[in-house]
């Protein structure tokens, strides 16, 4: 555990396995979503406790909290889906702050879904050339944002940029707590919007 590869390789071992039943139902908050966000959960009796703070976040304009009593393997998420226009670049980022947690790359997982008109599954633009399937675009899988700052208060900010696969419309923001015990996590001020591409280096 103490070798500097271990927790990458854990890490991605742990999101593959939890994908395919990563497909909850909506589980009822103790207070309505702010700004069309929903709970859900793969199963009731597995789901956190879900609650809106409204004077929550550094800027006390309302956060989105999920809270774990003592069990483990709790597993729920807020969710709410974005407009988005295929082909182009959306920045992802969010704020969170958390009580009671060790390892929060573990248990803190914000994802991104791209979705077509119909709700489905979208390609990547680009052709794959690998043995498998070679000339085919293959599915865009969701995207993990991992890039982190460390705010003031104890906030951190996490982020990440994407280009949107051009068949798109929307882009489905989760925001997940996973598995530990007696934790908490605040959420707050979760945008994805459309920037310029990047300059080529």
């Amino acid at each position: 555990m103490r070798r500097p590869y271990s927790f990458a390789v854990l890490l991605l071992v742990g999101l593959a396995s939890v994908q395919p039943a990563w497909a909850g139902r909506s589980v009822k908050a103790k207070s309505d979503p702010l700004e069309g966000w929903t709970t859900k959960s793969p199963r009731d009796e597995i789901a956190p406790d879900f609650s809106i703070n409204r004077r929550g976040g550094p800027a006390k304009n309302g956060s989105l909290v999920i809270s774990a009593d003592t069990r483990e393997g709790l597993f729920g998420w807020w969710e709410k889906s974005f407009d988005v226009s295929g082909g182009h670049f959306y920045q992802f980022s969010a704020l969170y702050k958390s009580t009671g947690l060790e390892q929060t790359r573990r248990v803190i997982v914000p994802r991104i879904l791209w979705r077509d008109e119909n709700g489905s599954k979208v390609s990547h633009d680009e052709i794959s050339y690998p043995s498998y399937r070679p000339g085919t675009r293959p599915t865009a899988e969701p995207e993990f944002p991992v890039h982190e700052e460390t705010l003031k208060g104890g906030w951190i900010r996490v982020s990440g940029l994407y280009k949107v696969p051009s068949s798109a419309v929307s882009g489905i923001v989760e925001l997940s707590y996973r598995w530990a015990a007696s934790g908490t996590v605040e959420w707050s001020e979760i945008a994805l919007n459309m920037v310029p591409a990047p300059v080529p280096r």
